[in-house]
């Protein structure tokens, strides 16, 4: 019974993630693919299985797992076969139905599905006029094992942009970090971030210009841990605390002490090295950078990118092909050690 109970709560959780995904599709999913670009009134039955696989390819189905079944009936006068596709449980069907619709635009194209169980097995059919193009079962399987990749976000910049744009970063529905620069101005965000189910991260710094919580090499240590006190009573949901290699806080005399004293007191400290920038002249040469770590993820199946976040509703599109495959965007402390 216990391991039945398990079974649910796991799978509940799983439906819950894919919901959520689909909520960034049906908002963010800007760059869907390309229309086919021959009347699809004309369209032929070759051209619209190298859609159809395209589509397959950016939910990461192998081609291994795409087979040919002879129909056991004429189903059409056009076809003779079917496609039969196994895939894992971390593809949702609806969504990709979804990008198959993105794909034939015209009114003359017809996906038509059925849903054998609730997110269970489906059978699909495309047709064109009175011709059925093709057709396709997709078939969950419990055996496919696709390895599940993470990435994380810390955004820096918040200070930078406008409400209205604040408001809206606030309203993603992915789990990241944001950076604040503790003073009076970040202490009122405080709330919104956590209400917003974001975390947030303390940047310790020499440029902290609130008297309450300046840092400085020339400050004793009773002085120091004074101002820490001050950071952890203000600031007390936040357990974590960001600092820059380069700064000249981080060469000081004071940085050891200061620390001691967040370890001492159960915080987390992570430079801006441990993560990944994504910085570039273009939001073009962002994500050209964005795509190729992605690629390359399997050396490091968890990376945190560090990115300003005016730059982040850019990389949406690439993070939403990303999520189709299974994978997920985390919280950066649940990846950072």
């Amino acid at each position: 019974m216990l391991i039945k109970k398990k079974l649910i709560y796991l799978l509940t959780a799983v439906t819950v993630f894919l919901l959520i995904v689909n909520l960034l599709f049906e908002k963010y999913s800007s760059t869907a693919p390309e229309p086919a670009a021959q009347s699809d009134s004309a369209i032929s039955i070759p051209e619209v299985e190298n859609e159809f696989k395209d589509i397959l390819s950016l939910y990461g189905i192998k081609p291994e797992w795409i087979r040919k079944g002879k129909l056991k009936k004429k189903k059409s006068d056009s076809l003779d076969y079917y496609y039969k596709i196994k895939i894992p449980k971390s593809v949702l069907i609806p969504n990709l139905i979804k990008d198959l619709n993105k794909k034939f635009t015209s009114a003359d194209i017809k996906i038509i599905s059925e849903e054998k169980t609730n997110y269970g097995n489906s059978t699909i059919k495309i047709v064109s006029g009175k011709q059925t193009k093709l057709i396709a079962e997709f078939i969950y399987s419990k055996d496919l094992k696709t390895p599940k990749l993470n990435i994380g976000f810390i955004l820096y910049g918040i200070e930078d942009l406008a409400e209205d744009d604040l408001r809206e970063l606030l309203r993603i529905p992915l789990n990241f970090g944001i950076v604040l620069l503790p003073d009076r101005d970040t202490e009122q965000l405080v709330d919104e971030i956590s209400d917003a189910n974001k975390q947030f991260y303390l940047l310790l710094s020499e440029n902290i210009d609130d008297e309450r919580y300046e840092l400085n090499e020339e400050f004793t240590k009773s002085v120091l841990r004074l101002h820490l006190k001050h950071l952890f009573n203000f600031y007390k949901q936040n357990k974590f605390f960001v600092i820059d290699k380069k700064s000249e806080l981080y060469r000081s005399l004071a940085f050891e002490f200061i620390a001691k004293e967040l370890r001492r007191n159960g915080k987390k400290l992570y430079t801006v090295q441990d993560f990944i920038a994504l910085k570039g002249e273009s939001p073009e040469d962002i994500n050209s950078l964005f795509e190729f770590y992605l690629k390359n993820i399997d050396k490091n199946p968890k990376k945190v990118f560090y990115v300003n976040a005016s730059d982040f509703e850019g990389l949406l599109s690439n993070i939403l092909t990303f999520t189709k495959k299974g994978n997920e965007v985390r919280f950066p402390s649940q990846m950072l050690k």
